[in-house]
């Protein structure tokens, strides 16, 4: 008759305590929600932001990056 071993059953537990609060321990949050709102003209691509499209708009930040490292803020701004 096969044996209780309490042991595998406590650490498979504890992995999957760590596994639920991996997200908080590393600060990222798990979503991020932006408000996305129709232009009715397409804005104007010349690499500047002074087009009638771009005001009023409120700038979004706090991206992390892919490459070289991935999951660190990003180093360079968009």
């Amino acid at each position: 008759m096969p044996r209780f071993r309490p042991r595998p059953l406590a650490g498979m537990g504890v992995l999957a305590l760590v596994a639920g609060f991996a997200p908080s321990l590393f600060g990222q949050e798990l979503t991020k929600t932006l408000t996305i709102s129709r232009i009715e003209t397409p804005p104007r691509i010349d690499g500047l932001v002074d087009d009638e499209c771009w005001s009023g708009r409120e700038p979004v930040s706090g991206f992390f990056q892919y490459d070289p490292v991935n999951g660190t803020k990003a180093s360079e701004e968009t």
